[in-house]
């Protein structure tokens, strides 16, 4: 609810601070008095641009402030308020920012907006294309429906909410298994593409000496044929020595003695050695020199190919590799399990967005009728007014369905969406039907009404009075009228004059009593005996 608001050198006002009651509030006076000024004011703290229009032109600043009481159902966060109150300005300069706050705290011009959407309502035009745009017309239509919807359509959201979290656990699994299986092939590529290589630990080491050994084979085996020719001549002349010093004593005369065996002994050894180093020689003279070369080169690429530094550390990530197999589990059960659970949710969701969809359908016809007939007692008594009811192809949060008011001001034109409804008069009528066909159906404490009387007169307008005071019964209503009929209706009445002072033109808006009410209904219809009639 609205408790105040003060205006500080907002267009024609130099300082001026309203207080306003709950209920019905309206707001009178002589066309160019300043009515509207109240109006921009307010939409001003909504959030609309402010420009430079609304500062009194002899001033390089305009102030404007309003109090509001909030109920306790409001959506508001509590770091806004203070014991339930919100206070809310914005001060305007001449070339330089707005600077907005909520009480009494800077904030971003975005964040006022989001906080005023739910203090007030204003059929100013761009509140009521806001309004009337398709996204809002569900919600509501379901509003109209009643407890019926209320109950079902809390079931369905649980069980949306439920089928939300249920399905994006799934989803997470699934990814994770998907990623485990991919890291599983990875896995098993490496493991299979080391293997087939058979590659050991000490190979590489031993290709190394195999390689060494061959560059230096020629010379050696030249040096070792050369030590076995000469070791087989010297077995020779060893063993002719032998028979020599034997007849030597065989002769007559002194022995001479010399340990001949030992020496062939030494010999024979020398030359079995040499013989074996022959036959190492002949072995690795069997060896592909090319073939060790491919292999060791086929073990640096490997090495390359993996990022390792040694034959012994590609081994390490293999057998690392294939421990990781061993350990993954790739969730099949569970992924299976949620998937089902998954899939049962949804068939629940689904049945209760089919069961929403049955009950929208059975009601489309009483809310059609309802609020055709609403607008027709506002004076369009040619309007036509329908729902546009489309399905959707996924689940959203109020089930399966799309809806959009359609509207045509005339029999012969064809239906459209109402969005597209170009008369801000109609626009407020309709808006006005439509709450009144759907009590507090946006939820905020304060409704503003502006040129609700465009173009009606007589038994419409003391329809719309009568509306209105009916609906000041559950929300706090501001009304700006030029007629009687609506005006009569209010309980607290405020007039705006403007005057000259000292050259200047200034404003000023004073809340009426019984009597005075009685007084500019008078002036409003413009006699004493129709005045009287209307009291």
């Amino acid at each position: 609810m609205l408790e105040s608001l003060h205006l500080k050198n907002v267009i024609l006002v130099k300082d001026m601070t309203i207080d306003f009651s709950s209920g019905f509030n309206v707001i009178t006076g002589e066309t160019g008095a300043g009515k509207s000024l109240i109006i921009k004011s307010l939409d001003c703290l909504s959030g609309a641009v402010a420009s430079e229009s609304y500062i009194h032109p002899d001033e390089q600043m305009a102030f404007i402030e309003a109090t509001f009481l909030v109920p306790e159902s409001s959506p508001i966060p509590s770091d806004y308020l203070d014991h339930g109150r919100l206070t809310v300005s914005r001060r305007l300069y001449r070339n330089r920012p707005t600077v907005n706050k909520l009480n009494f705290e800077s904030v971003a011009l975005k964040e006022l907006k989001a906080i005023m959407r739910h203090v007030m309502f204003l059929t100013t035009q761009h509140q009521v294309m806001e309004l009337m745009d398709a996204s809002n017309h569900l919600t509501m239509f379901d509003r109209f429906i009643g407890k019926d919807m209320v109950v079902l359509n809390a079931q369905y959201q649980l069980a949306f909410k439920d089928y939300q979290s249920l399905k994006q656990h799934a989803d997470n699994i699934n990814g994770q298994a998907d990623a485990l299986t991919h890291e599983v092939n990875e896995l098993s590529v490496l493991v299979s593409d080391i293997d087939d290589q058979q590659f050991s630990v000490q190979e590489e080491d031993d290709l190394l000496l195999q390689q060494k050994k061959c560059e230096a084979l020629q010379a050696r085996r030249e040096q070792v044929a050369k030590l076995l020719s000469i070791s087989s001549n010297l077995t020779d002349q060893v063993h002719e020595l032998d028979r020599a010093l034997g007849k030597l004593n065989d002769s007559p005369g002194k022995n001479v003695h010399y340990d001949v065996m030992q020496v062939l002994d030494g010999l024979t050894q020398f030359h079995q050695d040499m013989t074996n180093e022959r036959l190492d020689i002949e072995y690795l003279e069997s060896v592909n020199i090319d073939d060790i070369n491919q292999r060791l080169a086929n073990i640096f690429q490997y090495k390359v190919k993996y990022c390792v530094n040694s034959l012994s550390e590609l081994l390490a990530l293999r057998d690392h590799s294939k421990e990781k197999l061993a350990n993954i589990d790739i969730r099949k059960d569970e992924k299976e399990h949620v998937n089902q659970q998954v899939l049962a949710k949804y068939e629940v969701v689904v049945d209760l967005a089919a069961q929403l969809s049955a009950l929208r359908v059975k009601h489309r016809p009483s809310f059609e009728y309802i609020v055709l007939n609403q607008i027709k007692q506002l004076g369009m008594v040619d309007a036509q007014f329908s729902l546009s009811f489309d399905g959707l192809d996924t689940l959203g949060t109020s089930g399966q369905d799309t809806i959009s008011f359609m509207f045509s001001a005339n029999p012969n034109m064809p239906l459209q969406p109402l969005k597209k409804v170009a008369s801000g008069g109609e626009l407020s009528r309709i808006m006005l039907a439509l709450l009144v066909t759907n009590s507090g159906v946006m939820g905020q404490p304060l409704v503003v009404f502006d040129e609700i009387d465009v173009g009606i007169g007589g038994m419409t307008a003391n329809h719309i009075g009568t509306l209105l005071q009916t609906m000041a019964d559950q929300v706090q209503l501001l009304v700006v009228t030029h007629l009687p009929q609506i005006a009569r209706c209010a309980a607290h009445h405020f007039t705006i004059t403007k005057a000259i002072h000292e050259g200047e033109s200034c404003v000023t808006i004073n809340k009426l009593d019984k009597d005075h009410v009685s007084i500019e209904l008078q002036r409003m219809v413009g006699g004493d005996v129709v005045a009287s009639l209307i009291k």
